[in-house]
């Protein structure tokens, strides 16, 4: 590397650059961003930018990407931070251009523009790493959210943490443990003091481990308060010989009903809905009935669905 060579990555330290061989001169007049003292960035974005959901996650991951450049063997990525990482869903409502990192003690906090500093204590697990990134356990990253989430938002966030992953097409009937257990869940909550605790002590039995997507455990959620009898997350539908046709997000296999919930990529890509159509098909071939609900059929407390699941069960035989 010359005295005009950057590093060709997007993040990197001024300290590091320094050491091979950058002239500061050519650090200081080139417009690179600067998310955090001593680094610099090709990809940061712009703090307090007007970014919609999905941008603010990944602005949000470039963000500790970049603070990694600097980060103290000690230090781990924690709090929302520890969320975004372990991709968990959150509202949009919440704060995307700070970076939490947590330490334990006798180490301390660190105090950096655009970062939140937090000295923990209490931790049931040790940090893991993602991509290269300490960041804190699962089960304690849950209990932190305690103060930034509704009870509904950490049963989502719950869920996503302790269902299994399946791998797809000939692998489909491998599964992938989750990323922790109810019984982590629980076991970081006792621990010790936590703000929020009342909410986390609510949302606690309400996660399942079948779920897969925020508005699953939105719709679930929604029928159990209904009165309704309780699901099967995700149940894999066979034929007479044992041949797998579909799984199906929520399932009342005694009376025959499915319910599933389709995301916007359904309406827009026709390639999927052609396959959708001939899923659905295949499934009420087998004498099930099947119904599908949208973003505003969840809206007003999903009454919408919670009404046409209740019809539907009562005419397969369900009595209240």
């Amino acid at each position: 590397m010359t005295s005009t060579d950057l590093p060709d990555h997007d993040a990197f330290s001024v300290r590091s650059a320094l050491e091979q061989g950058v002239s500061p001169e050519r650090l200081r007049t080139t417009r690179v961003p600067a998310p955090f003292p001593g680094v610099r960035s090709f990809a940061a974005p712009r703090r307090g930018a007007d970014l919609s959901p999905g941008q603010r996650h990944l602005a949000h991951l470039e963000l500790c990407r970049a603070y990694s450049q600097r980060m103290a063997p000690a230090q781990f990525f924690s709090h929302l931070s520890a969320a975004h990482l372990l991709n968990a869903p959150l509202p949009a409502r919440l704060c995307w251009d700070e970076v939490h990192v947590g330490v334990r003690p006798p180490n301390r906090a660190p105090r950096v523009a655009g970062v939140v500093g937090h000295r923990l204590t209490g931790l049931v697990g040790d940090p893991i790493l993602i991509e290269g990134l300490a960041v804190v356990s699962p089960a304690d990253m849950w209990c932190q959210l305690g103060p930034s989430l509704t009870i509904d938002e950490l049963v989502a966030v719950g869920d996503h943490l302790v269902r299994e992953r399946g791998a797809s097409g000939r692998w489909r009937h491998e599964r992938i443990p989750g990323l922790c257990s109810l019984d982590d869940l629980a076991g970081a909550l006792g621990s010790s003091r936590h703000l929020g605790a009342g909410k986390l002590r609510a949302a606690l039995p309400q996660i399942r481990g079948g779920s897969e997507s925020p508005k699953e455990t939105e719709l679930r959620l929604a029928f159990v308060r209904a009165g309704l009898p309780e699901p099967v997350l995700n149940h894999e539908l066979r034929d007479r010989r044992g041949r797998f046709i579909a799984r199906l997000d929520l399932a009342y296999p005694a009376y025959r009903a499915a319910f599933e919930y389709d995301g916007r990529q359904h309406a827009t890509d026709a390639g999927q809905f052609a396959k959708d159509v001939d899923r659905i098909h295949a499934i009420t071939r087998l004498g099930w009935s099947h119904d599908r609900f949208l973003a505003h059929h969840l809206q007003a407390g999903a009454a919408v669905a919670v009404d046409r699941a209740r019809e539907r069960l009562i005419a397969a035989g369900w009595r209240p």
